[in-house]
């Protein structure tokens, strides 16, 4: 699986309004109290996630609108939700692994190197052998070090997503870092661990 950066909030897609209002002033409340509320406090979030799991930008944008759209159906459902931004990187997570599967069942030409040149930036050597490293990781490890260090989720948060017990969250984590600093290894990383 082929992992897109994380977009700087410059360049995210003009409906990501990173958790500010239509004037620019910044909500304090967390919860969405109408349905387009959700987008102003969450589409950076889901967009964030979404984009770090999904390789063509179309279709990373799509799931952001197709989650939008299941919690506009179902927003009554959303407001009962103890946490609504948790609540809507579940459906996300639900409609990237959908559009894996959908994806794989289908035959499409294979990916070559033309391809990456086109459609992505230029990035360190850094960058580029930790997104290798991430791609070499089993699904649950990237998804869990995706949603605690790209999204920001705290350890509960990522266990409220993937469904796991804190304990079992936490150990996950840490086998995903134990992972991550073992696929990088000595040339990325310093003889501490630490990134060069």
């Amino acid at each position: 699986m082929r992992m897109t950066p994380v977009e700087p909030a410059s360049i995210a897609p003009a409906w990501s309004n990173e958790s500010s209002s239509q004037n620019g002033e910044v909500l304090l409340d967390s919860r969405a109290r109408k349905p387009e509320d959700l987008v102003r406090l969450f589409s950076g979030d889901i967009w964030r996630y979404t984009a770090s799991q999904i390789t063509k930008r179309e279709d990373a944008e799509d799931i952001v609108m197709e989650v939008f759209a299941a919690a506009f159906s179902d927003f009554a459902k959303i407001q009962r939700a103890t946490d609504q931004r948790v609540w809507l990187l579940a459906v996300a997570r639900k409609k990237v692994a959908d559009s894996l599967r959908k994806k794989y069942r289908r035959a499409e030409r294979p990916f070559n190197d033309q391809d990456e040149k086109a459609g992505l930036p230029m990035f360190s050597e850094i960058q580029m052998a930790t997104r290798g490293a991430l791609e070499q990781l089993p699904e649950n490890q990237r998804e869990a070090l995706v949603l605690k260090y790209i999204n920001g989720l705290s350890t509960e948060e990522v266990g409220l997503v993937i469904r796991r017990s804190l304990a079992a969250t936490n150990s996950l984590l840490q086998r995903a870092r134990e992972s991550l600093r073992e696929a990088l290894g000595p040339q990325v990383l310093g003889k501490s661990g630490e990134a060069l």
